[in-house]
């Protein structure tokens, strides 16, 4: 159970720092090479006797791996190789093909506001959901300034109200009891 959170924890950070850096394939990449070199037969001997010599076996690891690693790819291997779960590469991979594959999947979030939202606004918004749901976002926006200030964002059966109006209605509901 603990290597099952591990890896899905792991394989979510790497995950939504590749889509934050706009880098999912080259992530992807990385991974298989390191999944590459972790099977390999000499290397699984190393991984499964040396605790004393984990940075050394971190800098071999690297090394075959070569350039397809990048500085962010390197600093993994090197947290991997501290904790000894470098072998669960090949988990790691397969869980982060998993939510490469819900991501590619759009999905459609509404956002109702009282004004106009600038495109940093929107591209916050669009950072939020994706990360929420793992999912690339469209964007449907329109104005209704009857919510005074504020947005409000649809994403299927979620409603998340930032709304002056919605600020005021939970206010009342508070007071009320």
């Amino acid at each position: 159970m603990c290597h099952k959170f591990f890896i899905t924890s792991y394989a979510k950070a790497i995950f939504e720092l590749s889509v934050e850096q706009g880098k999912i394939q080259d992530w992807e990449n990385m991974l298989v090479s390191a999944v590459i070199v972790s099977k390999n037969k000499e290397m699984r001997f190393l991984l499964k006797q040396s605790f004393s010599y984990k940075d050394k076996i971190a800098d071999i690891f690297i090394d075959i791996c070569g350039d397809v690693l990048d500085i962010y790819g390197k600093r993994l291997i090197l947290i991997l190789s501290q904790y000894n779960k470098l072998l669960l590469l090949p988990r790691i991979l397969k869980m982060f093909i998993f939510f490469k594959s819900k991501y590619e999947k759009n999905i459609t979030a509404e956002v109702i506001s009282a004004f106009v939202l600038t495109k940093k606004q929107k591209n916050n918004i669009i950072l939020f959901v994706q990360k929420k749901f793992f999912s690339k976002v469209l964007l449907n926006c329109r104005i209704d300034n009857t919510i005074i200030s504020g947005f409000i964002i649809r994403v299927q059966d979620m409603v998340l109200d930032y709304s002056g109006i919605g600020c005021i209605k939970r206010l009342q509901n508070f007071l009320n009891n």
